[in-house]
């Protein structure tokens, strides 16, 4: 677990606060333990026994209090020891370091994460850069005065109000806002005063709105330089999009969820690539009734819904670690079908919405207000919920488990073995006009000739191919030993409509596609083949190969980092039939058993806003998920939705 560190206000960068937790054997705190604070550095090596009371020992003690709480304040930064006594027992943690630079775990504050790292830059008050990357909705549209008025501008706001109230808090706002669409932002208007300092502080605070009308995951992609060339570092990245390529209706923005899932993907690691300092936030996208009237001709009504691109979304934030502000669910528990007077706002309340001129998607001002104070949350409060507290167990013996550890190697490895015909086949070097420098090696390797293979053999659990997919991809057989082939189809479609941009101009790198799951644990060989084929929407049948990456158990004691997505994430749709009354149950099994019977969390959305989902009965096996009308209305109809779980 992690520890919650508060800098001291009055004397910035040079205090700090601890706090934790207390908790027994099975898990219940306790209350009147003895918890004591030792410098690290005072000791050669970890004491082992109560050191005793005395200047050069103990720097400060506290009992632990409700909860099994207790806390350390106005202590320099530093590395320490903490000793909890109760009764007759004796218990360490040691090297507790006391600097703001820990990360919070997704999975365990289902999907509501802080953000250490610029809390406690804020709270110590060094200046701080958030930059908003979105759409129309980020830009502020049908907000009072737009940019000034819009969750962006709010957001700065509250931030100056709870946690920074003698910084100086500006906003940048992209040049030409109103006539930007589909393009760069090739500047910034700004700034703009959201408070001034005071108190002779010299910290500042910038919010800069990287909003373009009309975005798309690609289009940023596209644009990525507005990412990359901003100085000072970025301390802070909100991501918020899903909106616009969810319009089935505009085939230059629509992607289906899976190609929505992949570029949200890659645009964390371009993030990361140029800002590996800076946190990420995700947004799900908050309300768009689009999805449900399809394009007329190829896309049925009904056939896509924001659920499902919110549910992307919220994959990706479990399965790269990142923090989460699920505004999809914020608007849902809003929504209220039964009451009549709300029917002008899509049943959502008239103050954040109004869908008059045909307009569903851009809030009002009390509606980027109620974003911006869901988005407030990632930063919790000031004290013992600013950070994730540790937990100390006193009593039981210490159990040690193998661990899973990730291997990843480039394609140039000398273990990977790749062979061809050459000519016509055989495997070539291939350069990306655009992203090169996100993909794992210096360049790719790609083939499309009949019968060129990649063959791998080593102890793995798991396996998958750090690839690219892509217009011009084609199919691939994997084989697992002497196993059957399974054929797999590379082909991904973008935009089904590139007229604003080149074939190559905005790709998603370095996708990865687990083609092994759940092996038994011992030497494996995967073979791979270009099969030469494609389907008919292909303008080719290449294979892209960056590298490879497989889990086995750890060779050594050491724990290894270990991704979410080691099969502890797994996703699919249901259907509910209510049958003549107003719930329905669906009985799931999960595709794959969730490892060591692990009891997973299980979240669930319909996909029919003025329905829930709750579950229970889960175990490692499945689950039950059962579906609600809101309103209690008895009907006979197939409810449609989704489900995540995260062993």
């Amino acid at each position: 677990m992690l520890c919650s560190l508060t800098p001291e206000a009055s004397s910035p960068m040079s205090r700090a606060y601890i706090s934790d937790t207390v908790l027994d054997a099975t898990g219940k705190p306790i209350v009147g333990a003895s918890v004591t604070l030792l410098r690290a550095s005072d000791y050669s090596s970890p004491p082992v026994a109560d050191p005793g009371p005395g200047s050069a020992n103990y720097i400060a003690q506290t009992p632990s209090g409700p909860g099994g709480a207790f806390s350390f304040d106005h202590i320099p930064y530093d590395d320490y020891h903490l000793m909890v006594k109760y009764g007759a027992l004796t218990s360490f943690r040691y090297n507790v370091a006391a600097i703001p630079a820990e990360l919070a775990d997704t999975k365990e504050t289902q999907g509501r994460v802080l953000v250490p790292r610029t809390l406690s830059r804020i709270l110590a008050g060094e200046s701080v850069v958030i930059h908003f990357v979105g759409d129309s909705i980020t830009v502020g549209y049908n907000s009072t005065g737009t940019v000034g008025g819009g969750f962006v501008q709010r957001m700065g706001v509250l931030i100056a109000q709870q946690l920074a109230p003698t910084a100086a808090v500006q906003r940048y706002d992209p040049n030409a806002y109103g006539a930007l669409s589909d393009g760069p932002i090739n500047g910034w208007n700004g700034p703009t005063v959201i408070q001034s300092p005071s108190g002779g502080s010299s910290q500042v605070i910038q919010i800069v709105n990287n909003g373009v009308s009309g975005d798309t995951v690609q289009r940023v992609l596209r644009r990525y330089g507005n990412l990359t060339g901003w100085s000072p570092r970025i301390d802070m990245h909100v991501i918020y999009l899903g909106v616009n390529d969810s319009l089935t209706n505009d085939s230059t923005k629509f992607v289906t969820p899976p190609d929505f899932h992949a570029g949200m993907r890659s645009l964390v690691d371009i993030v990361r690539h140029y800002y590996p300092q800076s946190e990420i936030v995700l947004c799900t996208p908050h309300a768009n009734d689009q999805p449900d009237a399809g394009n007329g001709g190829s896309i049925p009504q009904g056939t896509y819904t924001l659920d499902q691109y919110a549910m992307a979304t919220r994959r990706v934030a479990l399965e790269l670690g990142v923090a989460l502000v699920d505004l999809r669910q914020l608007w849902a528990d809003a929504k209220d079908t039964s009451n009549a007077a709300w029917a002008g706002s899509d049943f959502y309340p008239p103050t954040w919405l109004s869908n008059g001129g045909g307009n569903h998607t851009h809030p009002l001002d009390q509606g980027h207000q109620a974003i911006a104070e869901e988005m407030i949350k990632i930063f919790g409060s000031a004290g013992l919920a600013a950070g994730r507290s540790q937990r100390i167990q006193t009593l039981g013996p210490q159990k040690h488990f193998k661990e899973l550890e990730v291997v990843r190697l480039p394609i140039s490895n000398p273990a990977v073995s790749l062979s061809g015909i050459i000519p016509p086949g055989g495997w070539v070097t291939y350069n990306p006009a655009a992203l090169g420098a996100l993909y794992y090696s210096t360049s790719l390797k790609r083939s499309h000739a009949f019968g060129d293979t990649m063959v791998f053999t080593d102890r793995m659990q798991d396996f998958a191919i750090l690839t690219r997919r892509g217009r011009d991809c084609g199919q691939i057989t994997v084989q697992v030993d002497a196993g059957t082939p399974q054929t797999i189809d590379l082909y991904r479609g973008f935009p089904s409509n590139i007229s604003d941009t080149s074939e190559d101009g905005a790709v998603y790198p370095m996708d990865k596609i687990w083609v092994a799951r759940g092996l038994l644990d011992g030497e494996h060989t995967i073979t791979l083949t270009v099969l030469g084929s494609h389907n008919l929407s292909s303008s080719d049948s290449w294979c892209y190969l960056d590298g490879v990456e497989y889990t086995r158990w750890g060779y050594t004691s050491q724990k290894l980092e270990c991704p979410v997505e080691l099969s502890k994430v797994q996703f699919g749709s249901f259907t509910a039939a209510l049958a003549a009354a107003y719930f329905g149950t669906v009985a799931l099994s999960f595709p794959k058993p969730f490892r060591d019977g692990n009891v997973p969390t299980v979240v669930a959305s319909a996909n029919q806003l003025d329905h829930y989902c709750t579950v229970d009965a889960i175990n490692n096996l499945g689950c039950n998920i059962r579906v609600v009308h809101r309103d209690g209305t008895n009907e006979t109809t197939n409810v449609t939705g989704q489900w995540l779980a995260i062993g």
